[in-house]
């Protein structure tokens, strides 16, 4: 794989990296960028150090000093704010280059781990994963992906196995639409490809990665062309690589069709994450409906929808839902945006009912820092206290 460059660099660099990969129109890309014009919130003030058990830990894209992005921290009871390391403050360590920052991950002994499509050195050339001390909020680049034998920019997705190694989605930009899965090894950075986005995958795009309890790794892929358009749930042997399709979602005697054939990159935004021995959460929907969290059983790839966005009864309204979590009391939570004001909203969804309350409101100056309205996408929760 070989590194990348991009044409464009502005305050509306989520939008137009968007636009770049071909998952957003013309008429999407604005949205974007009205949200940011129109005022949209950003991260401000020294971040707070020491992150605590139970804590909701959240990206923010456009978060932070210079709207370089956040890592912050959600309190799981009162939904309160704060930073944990500021991705614009150099005195934390590494900078982000702005609007790039993608997932986080904890890993085995509380370690933070948090991707980044561009901010490799030299920048724009791959990614990076920073490690984020959880006492001081500090960083270092772990891994540099503009440089080493497999690089290029990280895309959405991280995940860690028992042993600290991590999982990453790399795009492959001078083969538009060839992802690969890469296994790091966060202390030497050795790298080993899993998936060789060169054989037989043209077309096919991974949105969300997952470690399984078994310890294979799940990925969300999108078919864009071919007899494989549209949505898949596929598992993934982390050393064989052997693939299996979990659910088909354009199979509706697996459950409701997510596919759209003229529009196969619907699903735009998306999160994944196993909440029972058999079964999964992934968040399907973008900015039209339907915006479903779905309950996906592992064994027979059936699809239940577990919530719907766009049912008030349900509670509070949202789309364009991006990461999902389960938290240390097996609540689900995902990450969805107001129908109103486009602002982003931290939702707890009950695993039987459905019903949704709001947990944190990154608009709310009273819950704390501020997040930017479209920047906050991805989460993952720290461990229980031992006791």
């Amino acid at each position: 794989m070989k590194t990348s460059t991009i044409n464009s660099f502005s305050i509306c660099l989520l939008g137009a990296e968007q636009a770049f990969r071909g998952r957003l129109s013309t008429l999407h890309y604005l949205f974007f960028c009205l949200l940011l014009s129109a005022g949209s919130f950003f991260i401000s003030g020294p971040a707070v150090a020491g992150v605590k058990c139970g804590e909701i830990l959240v990206t923010d894209e456009l978060g932070g000093t210079n709207q370089l992005g956040a890592l912050i921290a959600v309190d799981s009871t009162t939904g309160q704010r704060r930073v944990v390391s500021d991705f614009g403050d150099s005195a934390q360590g590494a900078l982000s280059i702005g609007g790039t920052l993608r997932s986080v991950a904890v890993g085995p002994h509380s370690k933070i781990y948090v991707s980044d499509l561009f901010s490799g050195d030299p920048a724009f050339g791959g990614g990076a994963i920073f490690r984020v001390g959880p006492v001081t909020g500090k960083r270092v680049v772990v891994s540099n992906f503009s440089q080493g034998n497999i690089d290029g920019p990280i895309d959405s997705g991280l995940a860690i196995d028992l042993k600290g190694n991590l999982f990453v989605n790399v795009n492959d930009s001078d083969a538009p639409f060839l992802f690969a899965l890469v296994k790091v090894n966060p202390n030497t950075d050795v790298r080993t490809l899993i998936l060789d986005p060169e054989v037989n995958r043209e077309g096919r795009v991974i949105m969300d990665l997952a470690r399984l309890n078994s310890g294979k790794i799940l990925t969300y892929t999108i078919g864009t062309s071919g007899p494989d358009i549209g949505p898949k749930i596929i598992s993934v042997h982390p050393v064989t690589g052997k693939e299996r399709v979990v659910s088909d979602f354009a199979n509706p005697l697996q459950g409701p069709d997510m596919s759209d054939k003229d529009d196969p990159m619907r699903e735009l935004n998306t999160g994944i994450v196993q909440d029972g021995t058999h079964s999964i959460i992934v968040a399907a929907g973008a900015y039209e409906p339907p915006n479903y969290l779905l309950r996906i059983n592992l064994i027979t790839g059936r699809r239940i929808v577990l919530t719907d966005f766009g049912d008030a009864n349900k509670g509070s309204l949202g789309f364009f839902i991006s990461g999902v979590a389960i938290d240390n009391n097996g609540k689900v939570l995902a990450i969805a945006h107001d129908i109103a004001t486009g602002g982003a909203l931290l939702f707890r969804v009950d695993p039987v009912s459905g019903q949704r309350s709001l947990l944190s409101d990154f608009g709310n100056p009273a819950q704390g820092v501020l997040g930017s309205a479209v920047g906050p996408r991805y989460m993952a929760v720290m461990p229980k206290c031992k006791p």
